[in-house]
């Protein structure tokens, strides 16, 4: 009898215990959304939030959090390797000056991800995207350049 009311509020628990869940299954949703986003670390922090729950009334989602934290990290590996590869595919177009496709490969990386510190790599895919950027930047200003005085015929 007294597990149905609160004895410290006097609240009824079946209600609390619902709304509960729902906000649970609403921190699943989003943390299956963040996986999408490639959101690891958020993703991260709410499954392992809903894994620890201490209320043994509230552990329905214990085992799908147990197994979605190893999905995330699964998801995160093959994620940072794609973007480590994105970026040396880059490096090797910026080497044969053809920064556009560098750039493009570049931007293939989840913008979340670019900041990421890569296994192999000393800089990040956002600090050479902005190194390349700047270098093309730099090749159309000159050829800009080389139009006009060749219309100017100022060789």
């Amino acid at each position: 009898m007294w597990e149905e009311i609160c004895g410290q509020c006097g609240t009824k628990q079946a209600p609390l215990l619902e709304r509960r869940r729902g906000e649970m299954a609403a921190q699943q949703a989003e943390a299956e959304g963040l996986l999408k986003d490639y959101d690891f670390d958020q993703a991260e922090r709410l499954t392992i939030a809903l894994r620890d729950e201490s209320d043994p009334r509230l552990k329905q989602l214990a085992p799908w959090a147990t197994d979605f934290v190893a999905k995330i990290s699964k998801a995160r590996e093959a994620q940072l390797a794609q973007a480590g590869e994105r970026l040396a595919e880059a490096i090797k177009h910026e080497a044969s000056f053809d920064y556009p496709s560098a750039i493009q490969s570049l931007e293939q990386v989840p913008e979340i991800l670019r900041n990421q510190s890569l296994t192999g790599h000393t800089e990040t895919v956002a600090g050479a995207l902005f190194r390349v950027e700047a270098k093309q930047s730099n090749v159309e200003a000159l050829e800009s350049s080389i139009k006009t005085r060749i219309a100017a015929r100022e060789l």
